[in-house]
């Protein structure tokens, strides 16, 4: 088997429009970790929210899981972390001012937290979504001076200027990354962070090449992995942008994509 690691987007990727994972997902993924491959997620979402939405994966044991943009992995089995790739104080005061200028409201995130300055419409339906909590702790910036486990920050914009905003952000910050994660979010994390570095590092981890992994995914989030993956494949619900990058094309969130594609790897030699 060619590709002994898949890395797979949870939101928009292995979870359907209906907040569920397919049944035959479920029995693809078994089908390929019996088989000796190793199948995992990297996510935006913090460890916790993502934790405690992969029993519906059926993965289960010692396991690599990547949160918060490839900012931040942990051992799905005992917790303990991998590595982590702080966006930091300084890069936190920096794109919070660019966030203040546009007029973007926002959240900051550590490893064992979400911050923002009230509550809001946008807050609740966050926390409804994912299963967190988001603590409103006036100023956030003030709030987490000093600290070095800032991992990233994750703003809400109109989708009809996203894009535009997006690269706005970008050009006011052009040493982090800026992209967005769905339609209507902004992120930014170190350098250093990002997909895309987190599957090299999960990779060199298990003692593989980045040739033996096959990454999926739907957003531009997503992009860096899928660039350096053995295999990048987006499935056919995501932004043309990331379609345009990838080297296959699979079904969408809700024609069990994620199955199509290790249906291929396990043919894949």
């Amino acid at each position: 088997m060619r590709y002994k690691l898949i890395v797979s987007d949870f939101d928009g990727t292995l979870l359907r429009s209906d907040n569920t994972v397919s049944p035959t997902v479920i029995d693809a993924i078994a089908r390929y970790r019996a088989a000796g491959g190793v199948f995992t997620v990297s996510t935006g979402r913090s460890m916790q929210s993502i934790v405690n939405r992969l029993p519906e994966t059926g993965l289960s044991g010692a396991l690599p899981i990547m949160a918060l943009q490839g900012g931040y992995a942990a051992d799905y089995e005992t917790g303990k972390e991998l590595f982590r790739r702080p966006l930091g104080f300084e890069g936190l005061s920096r794109f919070a001012a660019a966030l203040r200028e546009v007029g973007l409201y926002f959240h900051v995130y550590t490893p064992d937290g979400i911050f923002t300055a009230v509550h809001t419409d946008e807050s609740a339906l966050y926390e409804q979504k994912t299963g967190t909590t988001v603590q409103a702790v006036g100023d956030p910036v003030e709030y987490l001076k000093g600290r070095d486990d800032i991992i990233k920050v994750l703003a809400v914009c109109d989708r009809s200027t996203i894009r535009a905003v997006c690269a706005t952000l970008q050009a006011r910050t052009p040493d982090l990354q800026v992209f967005t994660s769905s339609p209507i979010f902004i992120e930014c994390v170190s350098p250093q962070a990002g997909k895309g570095n987190g599957v090299r590092l999960t990779a060199a981890a298990l003692g593989l090449s980045i040739d033996e992994v096959a990454a999926i995914g739907d957003e531009m989030n997503d992009k860096t992995m899928i660039e350096a993956a053995g295999l990048g494949v987006a499935v056919k619900n995501a932004v043309p942008d990331l379609l345009a990058v990838a080297d296959m094309t699979v079904q969408s969130n809700d024609c069990d994509g994620v199955a199509e594609l290790i249906e291929h790897c396990l043919k894949t030699e």
